[in-house]
């Protein structure tokens, strides 16, 4: 059963402070401030997100290139068969896209 937070804290930080304060919980996997806040001063370990710029970004032009096919297949010069070829090509790019990025987060 989820506790309900009754008591508020307040404290007061400097621009510079709070930057800083929002860079750090940025790169954490919680979903607001005051859980992250709260684990801080509670001294509770804080669970963190190790990003891959490298792969972040090979993933979005992943997710361009499957939009682009996907306006490709909607063309109505296509015949029905070219159709279906498309779409069986574009259902295996995903796919050797989806397992490339599942090898490369391994290493």
């Amino acid at each position: 059963m989820k506790e309900n937070h009754v008591k508020k804290v307040s404290i007061n930080l400097t621009e510079d402070e709070y930057k800083a304060f929002l860079r750090a919980y940025e790169v954490t996997t919680y979903r607001s401030l005051s859980t992250y806040g709260r684990k801080l001063v509670l001294g509770k370990p804080v669970s963190t997100i190790i990003r891959n710029r490298s792969i972040d970004d090979f993933i979005e032009l992943g997710v361009k290139l499957r939009k682009e096919l996907k306006i490709l297949l909607a063309k109505d010069s296509l015949t029905e068969i070219d159709k279906e070829i498309l779409l069986e090509k574009i259902i295996l790019i995903e796919e050797n896209l989806l397992n490339l990025v599942d090898l490369c987060s391994q290493s």
